[in-house]
């Protein structure tokens, strides 16, 4: 299962199984 995560300076992109997720304020969801 390979993610990418991109780092941006309101938040975080997760792009996993051709879904994106945004996380505002960089908050990851595990961890």
């Amino acid at each position: 299962m390979d993610r990418i995560i991109e780092k941006l300076d309101r938040g975080w992109w997760i792009v996993s199984h051709e879904q994106k997720l945004w996380l505002p304020d960089g908050e990851l969801p595990y961890g």
